[in-house]
This record gives C-alpha cells, structure tokens and sequence, in this order.
C-alpha cells in the first residue's frame, strides 16, 4: 500500500530520500524507487528554504 501511494504521488511530485535515514533504516540506493532522489546537502538545503510539504 505505501509503495503504491508513493507511486502515485510521484506521477505528479518528487520524493527526496534522507541518505541518513536511509541508512540508518537499513536501506542503501538501490532499495528506493527509481525515480526517487537521495537528498544531498544542497538539495536538502533548497527543500528546506523552499518546500511546500515536508514529511520524515
């Protein structure tokens, strides 16, 4: 069901992972969808300054 919800959100939005929070799930990059992105520091950065949604 999440995995599914998550699709379908990113048929119109952008999912931005916590490399941190990945790892520390147990995950690595090749777990996460594909068209999902590992948030870099800048990327974080900018998301922060200028998200409209931000869930963790």
């Amino acid at each position: 069901m999440l995995t599914r919800n998550v699709t379908n959100f990113m048929t119109g939005g952008r999912v931005i992972i916590c490399e941190v929070c990945l790892r520390i799930a147990g995950y690595n990059n090749n777990d996460i969808l594909p068209s999902a992105i590992v948030g870099k520091p800048i990327i974080i950065s900018n998301l922060l300054n200028n998200a409209t949604v931000i869930d963790y």
